[in-house]
């Protein structure tokens, strides 16, 4: 008689080859095989056979059915299931890494920010599922599979699918639904009604054990052990462990409360309050920099950053309980040569950074400025169309003379979007060598206008000048230009790069050049990442951004050269954030500092916060493509779906493909109707979406989901 693992490669031998065994456990056989469709390594799950036979086909593929809707990314999804031969399977992803479990073995207790991390990941995958009333009821090291660092939480279906059998069947199998050492109070105490915060009890005996070392309560028996959830007060994991900090301690009491009323509320709840418990740890372990006493002014900056953060992804103006005052800078209009167009447009840009700055103004960016100038929409149609309350224009005429000392004449106006008046308006009869001065001027005189009242810092940023060298000054600009509306993988980069490093050739003194330097060099890095002479590009990244803030410590751009360095030079999230965070406390409108950082953010599986900085980005840029699909394809993740429609919908009227392609996946995970994916494809322009081939995506994605 063929051995079990005979019988099952053949009964799967038209879908999958089984290679070998992964390993077993008191509910299932885990066998590594080969998805023959799809040409991918994939893990295959076999419950036992008196498991099966307690289940039945029909109970255990349609509970599976419910887990495989599941969606997260740290959610190891189902690909499969079925019953061959009396075999009950389900197929998941081959996850080329460890267990948490093996990982504990190896170490035994982990670093305080990894041991956060996990939690926080494995407790927004709860989110998750329990928004859809699945609960894992099993959640250990064992089931938190890690990839590179990240938790993938494991098992949903075989959990869902013996919640519903339960009771005696389960019993006569001698499986126990759950892990003693894990278990919350009701779930040791056999109460079939059960919610979220049961899981969030087991996270945290899991998060216990990557602290402590080992879980909270232990004993020879498991009626022991289960008297102890019930009963017992775990011993301080400070005990155990003397330098986890008093905010992870709160945050482990509330997840290991007795009762489930006391524990918090819902995987998103804990999610944000492991976040607070990370940033604190961080910044507690924080190395010193340069100084000692920037080092000192730099932790209070995090800290700042990130109350500042809390404030303005919420919607609040950090500066004031009032409402930011809405301003769209177009582009300025050139009134002369062709090749005077970089000073006008790059005029527009600086004046439109330095607002940024201002805490009670809310800049739209760069590309929605250029789509309203492109549209011919007039101040009230900008009003309606994205809210802003006044929009300031200009015309740059240029005067080259033969002699030098070219002019320029500069007219600049502040209009009233609801009706159309003028706020502000002057013109300027300058040499093109203050051109910084004339920048300076109509921001803060703008602004004088709008009768805001500057801080002394923001005045400063507002009249600064960053070099005193014309023709460096133009090379930035020059940069600065270039870098709109491009993407990863352009050859503009190299120009772009080139443009800055003309910059600072000519003036090395020029902080926000070397900044943009960096950021460019990092970017070409990225791109070329794996030939030898990039290792040359990414030491020169490092060392001009290093060199803007020694030049001017604290400044934006070196904050974000620093983020971007750490991100495509090194993938060093946890170095890359308070970089990151820094910039946008200091620019919380500047659009790519908030892109920056919500791509840092959901790389470090900080979902909630990355939808919202996504978000806040692209509300202020609402004509960006790019900005719109982050955004919509975060919330997707999150299956915040109404969310998600919203910025779809941005996508669709821009005329995105796109938005169409994702509008119909939307709509296929929240129905499961594949139909009407069709028809949203059908309604879009031949033109911009090959329908073909985004049907054969969506239908080969999601074929197998039934409304």
């Amino acid at each position: 008689m063929p051995d079990p693992l005979e019988r099952l490669a053949d009964a799967l031998s038209d879908r999958y080859k089984i290679e070998r065994e992964l390993g077993s456990g008191g509910m299932a056989t885990v066998y590594l095989a080969e998805d023959l469709k799809h040409h991918r390594k994939v893990a295959v799950k076999v419950l036992r056979p008196e498991l099966a036979a307690a289940l039945g086909p029909d109970r255990f593929l349609r509970e599976i059915e419910i887990a495989a809707s599941l969606t997260h990314p740290h959610i190891l999804p189902v690909y499969d299931s079925g019953e061959a031969e009396a075999f009950l399977y389900y197929v998941m992803p081959y996850v080329e890494g460890e267990s948490l479990r093996d990982r504990l073995n190896r170490e035994k207790q982990l670093p305080i920010d990894d041991a956060l991390l996990i939690a926080r990941e494995v407790a927004e995958a709860l989110e998750s599922a329990h928004r859809h009333d699945v609960i894992h009821r099993d959640i250990k090291p064992e089931n938190i599979l890690l990839q590179e660092g990240h938790a993938m939480v494991a098992d949903f279906g075989i959990a869902r699918a013996l919640d519903v059998v339960g009771g005696t069947k389960l019993t006569e199998t001698g499986v126990a639904l759950g892990t003693p050492a894990y278990m919350s109070p009701e779930q040791g105490a056999g109460s079939g009604e059960l919610d979220g915060r049961s899981d969030i009890y087991s996270l945290g005996c899991v998060l216990y054990e990557m602290l402590g070392g080992q879980p909270p309560f232990t004993g020879v028996t498991v009626e022991s052990i289960l008297n102890q959830h019930m009963m017992a007060d775990a011993t301080p994991v400070t005990q155990l462990r003397p330098t986890v900090p008093a905010e992870v301690v709160g945050v482990l009491g509330r997840m290991l409360a007795k009762a489930a009323a006391d524990r918090f509320s819902s995987g998103k709840q804990l999610a944000a309050a492991l976040s607070g418990a990370t940033r604190t740890a961080a910044s507690t372990a924080a190395p010193a920099r340069r100084t000692r006493t920037y080092a000192a002014v730099a932790f209070f900056a995090i800290i700042g950053a990130v109350a500042l953060l809390s404030q303005f992804v919420g919607g609040a103006n950090p500066a004031s309980a009032d409402e930011p005052v809405g301003i769209l800078v177009k582009p300025f209009d050139l009134l002369g040569a062709e090749e005077d167009a970089y000073l006008a447009e790059g005029m527009a840009e600086e004046i439109r950074d330095r607002l940024t700055r201002v805490a009670a103004l809310q800049v739209f960016g760069r590309q929605t400025a250029v789509y309203a100038k492109e549209a011919n929409w007039t101040e009230r149609q900008i009003g309606e169309e994205i809210g802003a309350e006044y929009v300031l224009d200009g015309t740059v005429r240029v005067q080259r003379n033969a002699g030098g000392d070219d002019r320029m004449r500069v007219n600049a106006t502040l209009v009233r979007t609801d009706d159309g008046s003028l706020a502000w308006s002057q013109t300027y009869n300058e040499s093109v060598a203050d051109l910084l001065a004339t920048q300076a001027d109509i921001a803060e005189q703008a602004v004088d206008g709008l009768q805001i009242v500057l801080g002394e810092s923001e005045r400063e940023f507002l009249t600064a000048r960053p070099t005193a060298d014309a023709t460096a000054y133009e090379h930035y600009m020059r940069g600065n230009l270039l870098w709109d509306f491009v993407y990863v993988g352009s050859e503009r980069w190299k120009q772009i790069a080139e443009q800055y490093e003309r910059a600072v050739a000519l003036d090395p003194e020029f902080a926000e050049a070397h900044a943009r330097f960096s950021m460019a060099s990092s970017v070409l890095y990225f791109m070329g990442r794996g030939q030898d002479p990039t290792q040359e590009r990414l030491a020169t990244a490092r060392e001009a951004a290093q060199r803007a803030l020694e030049l001017e410590p604290g400044l934006t751009a070196g904050h974000l050269a620093l983020a971007v360095f750490y991100t495509y030079g090194e993938a060093d999230y946890d170095r890359a954030l308070p970089e990151a965070l820094l910039a946008v406390a200091e620019q919380p409108g500047n659009t790519l500092a908030l892109n920056y950082l919500a791509a840092i953010q959901r790389r470090r599986g900080e979902w909630v916060e990355a939808a919202a900085t996504f978000a806040k980005a692209a509300d202020l840029e609402p004509q960006s493509v790019a900005l719109q699909y982050n955004a919509g394809d975060t919330y997707t993740y999150m299956r915040q779906y109404d969310e998600a429609q919203r910025y779809y919908d941005r996508l669709i009227a821009l005329e995105s493909p796109l938005g169409y392609s994702w509008q119909a996946q939307l709509h296929v995970l929240r129905h499961g109707d594949v139909a009407s994916a069709r028809q949203i494809l059908e309604g879009a322009p031949d033109d911009i979406l090959d329908f073909p081939g985004w049907l054969a995506t969506i239908t080969d994605r999601y074929g197998s989901f039934t409304r």
